[in-house]
């Protein structure tokens, strides 16, 4: 099964990326429309579907629900054209790839709070959200002080790598009640 969409392989497309990623200021991001392919996607989502969620709930920071990556995606992320692809465009060695799927449905969110880590490093995120809205919420927004917002416009299948020299604060916005029975799926890594 082709996992990767073969735009993304053709070395002057990574090499185009890559030059346009290192080419930013004190933040980096690039987001890459149908990065996945659908059949992919629909393994991803199958193996999602047996999942069990854990709820994060705290009212003054957060109400999201989370799970580890399923085998599948850590394979992936694991696999040797995924990390020279991602190595490429990060411009260095990847070693290492931490992270897990998160769940937002209507009224989930997490907000800055004092007790929220600051990160400097290289981030990615993996869209797996069949159908939703622009205006339902849920984005991911990075902070970085004192008054920087960016946030990451995400669609079905799509990658997107964010590297910041800085420390940085991430939250995703409320989700609202136009999302209804909608859940947004997004893998959240932290690459080392």
């Amino acid at each position: 099964m082709e996992r990767i969409n073969s735009f993304y392989l053709q070395p002057t497309n990574i090499e185009a990326l890559a030059s346009n990623f290192s080419s930013q200021g004190k933040f980096k991001a690039i987001i890459l429309q149908k990065f996945v392919s659908e059949s992919f996607l629909n393994s991803i989502r199958d193996d999602l579907d047996h999942v069990t969620y854990e709820r994060m709930y705290n009212p003054i920071k957060w109400n999201y629900e989370k799970t580890k990556m399923p085998a599948i995606l850590e394979q992936f992320f694991q696999s040797d054209v995924f990390r020279q692809f991602a190595s490429k465009i990060l411009g260095q060695e990847m070693t290492e790839i931490r992270g897990e799927v998160i769940r937002l449905s209507w009224k989930s969110y997490t907000v800055m709070h004092d007790d929220l880590e600051q990160k400097k490093g290289h981030f990615m995120y993996l869209d797996i959200t069949e159908q939703w809205g622009n205006d339902w919420g849920g984005q991911i927004v990075h902070y970085v002080p004192p008054d920087d917002y960016f946030p990451i416009s995400h669609g079905y299948g799509s990658l997107s790598i964010v590297s910041t020299a800085v420390p940085m604060l991430r939250f995703f916005k409320y989700v609202n009640n136009h999302s209804r029975d909608h859940n947004k799926l997004i893998v959240v890594c932290e690459l080392m």
